[in-house]
């Protein structure tokens, strides 16, 4: 190596010291990063204030970027009204956590994520298919974190009465199991019921059932294409027939001359008979764990995957309902920047992991849902999280009530299965399109 002349020495330290104060700024600059807090960011939604507060705690323990970060609860009945009436006040919330169901109510209150900062690929690697319900045409509504799939209770002790074995994994076993399980008093009063199916209003999470028995047959109660945004009724054209079918299979349980007939309109509703130890399968939520086991902490009970059709039609899909939980950006919000910084952040599998378990959910996230549990009930509400499916509507209450109306003039012999159903689709045609038309 030869020798340097005095000039560049003279550069070379220049540089050199430019260099050592480069790393001094950067250093300052990263420690005061890290300390630096998004600034005030206000959180609106229905969960349980309690756990929220215990999560950001956890946050701010982590990093007290999450300083100002704050939650306020509203009870469900009144959120819509809070909400709506701050935003147009252009006060509220930063962020709203939105279920599925409600997604389009907040769409137009809704500040996006551009894909160009969160691809469509980046989205659906890292999250399963159903949570693709948060994908717009332009850009991502919501940043989903946790999801509630529908799986099936059952009573071990009802279960052993009658010499079976395990749960039913195809519908098509449950008239067996109807026939035998069925207990009736002289009078013809069900005394134990097989399943809560048929009916409505008594059948805790009635609309999910229906949803997750027509996504099996390749149709839902809406049909969403997250690629374009187009919004379609299930009950509708192409999806007519099968839905028929579906809906045929729920009704009859609800018949008094048919051979699985074991529920009727004046049962108590499903959660509270099945805590009564006195219905042997309870379609419900992984999040009605918590509840049934305070109601009855001495009732025999397991939980398996619902039952599935057979898979003999290609077109037959596996699947559950889920409903999917969402950190949304409000348009409103003063402080977009921190809001945006928070939900993306969100994304960590650390946090998505511990806001789930909090909340005794299942995550949404497919890294999350890699690893197979060795807890069996773990396992289940996994294998259920990963074939979880959901729909959208413009108006959860107008859904809702053509649902019921479909069902009760079907059982009460008012309408045929088919006229009822296709009554339904227009109906749920009609909310789309008044939607869209703005009125």
């Amino acid at each position: 190596m030869g020798k340097f002349t005095l000039f560049q020495v003279i550069v070379m330290g220049i540089f050199g010291t430019f260099a050592v104060i480069g790393l001094i700024l950067f250093a300052t600059y990263s420690a005061k990063s890290k300390t630096n807090d998004m600034g005030r960011v206000i959180i609106w939604g229905t969960i349980d204030q309690n756990i929220m507060n215990k999560f950001l705690q956890k946050l701010r323990n982590d990093d007290l970027r999450y300083k100002k970060v704050l939650y306020k609860q509203y009870a469900d009945y009144l959120f819509n009204d809070k909400v709506t009436d701050a935003l147009a006040a252009g006060e509220g919330p930063d962020i709203i956590i939105l279920k599925n169901e409600d997604l389009l109510k907040y769409k137009n209150k809704i500040y996006p994520i551009s894909y160009e900062t969160f691809s469509r690929r980046d989205f659906r690697d890292r999250f399963i298919d159903g949570a693709e319900i948060f994908m717009g045409k332009d850009a991502i509504l919501a940043i989903p974190f946790a999801v509630d799939p529908m799986v099936l209770y059952y009573n071990r002790d009802i279960f052993a009465d009658n010499m079976v074995v395990k749960p039913p994994k195809l519908w098509k076993e449950i008239p067996g199991l109807s026939a035998k399980m069925t207990v009736r008093d002289k009078a013809n009063n069900i005394q134990t019921a097989t399943i809560a199916l048929g009916t409505y209003k008594n059948v805790t999470n009635a609309y999910a059932i229906l949803s997750m028995l027509n996504m099996q047959v390749n149709s839902n109660i809406t049909m969403y294409n997250p690629d374009n945004g187009d919004l379609k009724p299930g009950f509708y054209g192409s999806g007519l027939d099968n839905s028929v079918k579906a809906v045929k299979f729920y009704t009859a349980f609800a018949n008094p001359v048919s051979n699985v007939y074991t529920w009727n309109r004046a049962m108590p509703e499903s959660l509270e008979f099945f805590v009564q130890d006195r219905l042997a399968m309870y379609l419900g939520f992984v999040s009605d764990l918590p509840k049934i086991l305070k109601k009855n902490p001495h009732l025999n009970f397991d939980v398996a995957e619902v039952p599935q059709v057979d898979r003999s039609d290609p077109s037959q899909q596996t699947r559950t309902y889920g409903r999917f939980w969402a950190f949304a950006i409000t348009k409103a919000s003063q402080n977009k920047r921190g809001a945006y910084n928070f939900t993306l952040n969100m994304l960590q599998p650390k946090y998505a992991k511990m806001l789930a378990d909090m909340l005794k959910i299942t995550y949404v996230q497919r890294g999350l849902l890699a690893d197979y549990p060795d807890d069996p009930l773990k396992a289940v509400f996994r294998n259920s999280a990963i074939i979880a499916h959901t729909f959208i509507t413009p108006s959860m209450k107008k859904t809702d009530d053509t649902l019921a109306t479909m069902v009760a003039n079907i059982i009460s012999g008012q309408d045929l299965v088919s006229a009822a159903v296709s009554r339904a689709g227009m109906t749920i045609l009609n909310i789309i399109d008044d939607y869209y038309s703005g009125s």
